[in-house]
């Protein structure tokens, strides 16, 4: 296998092994030119491109990080929207939320309570009303805050999604790439087998002669038909 396949075969992503901690390497010293010393191969700038990203898994990964970076934005805008509208988080500030409103509608209704209340401020009735319109806000107040830790949880799990099906589209799209450069790797020729292509260049050994061709082995060469009819009658050549 030629040594670029093998880089190929080496991108092809493979499952984590856990491992234990490795001892701290040594720091690289660098030379005046700001290089490692690596060579060429190294992670310095320069060098060549990591295979086997192509153009097309450029392309692809660029689409697929547009189109992750658009659905962490809407994430990311719906979740803001919410928290100014709950006016609960980083729209703890926002004076228009429904937070905003029922604290607003709490401390109307305590002065209402204690303006009517006269000489009986501290009366039964007083106090019990005041704690009626206390807890109509606690109500109230749980039932936001209840929305509000739905809608982090939502964010928290879409942003996790996002991530995940990233990792897997770059995952898929570099077993593509890997594919595609062992597509267009030439093939290595196969070895031969014992065909008339090799029987036409054999080479005899040293020390053996060669079997001559047309004929039984061991006879001398030059004797033709006549050699084969001495042959056969016990080295007696016939005269007709």
């Amino acid at each position: 296998m030629r040594p670029r396949r093998q880089q190929i075969l080496a991108a092809r992503p493979r499952p984590a092994v856990r491992r234990a901690p490795a001892a701290p390497r040594p720091a690289v010293r660098r030379g005046a030119g700001g290089g490692t010393g690596r060579g060429q191969k190294g992670r310095g700038s320069g060098g060549p491109a990591p295979l086997p990203w192509d153009s097309t898994a450029q392309r692809e990964s660029a689409e697929l990080g547009n189109e992750a970076g658009d659905t962490r934005a809407s994430l990311t805008t719906g979740f803001q929207r919410t928290q100014e509208d709950l006016g609960l988080g980083e729209g703890a500030s926002n004076p228009y939320s429904h937070a905003a409103q029922l604290a607003r509608e709490r401390d109307s209704n305590q002065r209402g309570i204690t303006n009517t209340a006269g000489s009986n401020l501290y009366s039964g009735s007083t106090v019990n009303a005041q704690r009626q319109a206390t807890s109509q806000y606690d109500e109230s107040r749980k039932g936001l805050e209840s929305e509000y830790d739905r809608a982090k949880t939502d964010y928290e799990s879409g942003v996790g999604k996002t991530s995940r099906d990233y990792q897997q589209g770059i995952a898929a799209i570099k077993e593509g790439a890997i594919n595609r450069a062992l597509a267009s790797e030439p093939q290595p020729l196969a070895p031969g087998g014992g065909g008339g292509a090799r029987r036409a260049g054999r080479v005899a050994r040293p020390g053996r002669r060669a079997p001559a061709r047309g004929g039984g082995g061991g006879r001398r060469p030059g004797r033709g038909i006549a050699g084969i009819g001495a042959v056969a009658y016990g080295g007696r050549r016939r005269r007709r």
